[in-house]
């Protein structure tokens, strides 16, 4: 996996996990091997989107993302 698209929701959720007691450890190390993370469906809260940024994680929203699926008509 390089990259990662979903609803912040989430996001935040993946994050309260990654830095709760349990994996403190690990931290955002999984999500700073990513190559990106783009976010739709809502805005992200800007905590979430900070952390994120000042961590040097690629951080991007899309608009329209059912979109750009890739599937084509038969």
């Amino acid at each position: 996996i390089d990259s990662l698209i979903t609803v912040p929701s989430l996001l935040e959720a993946l994050i309260r996990e990654l830095t709760s007691e349990k994996y403190r450890h690990i931290g955002l190390k999984p999500l700073q091997r990513l190559r990106f993370i783009m976010y739709g469906g809502a805005g992200c809260p800007e905590d979430i989107c900070r952390m994120l940024v000042d961590n040097e994680i690629v951080l991007s929203s899309v608009y329209g993302a059912t979109g750009v699926t890739g599937s084509s008509p038969l």
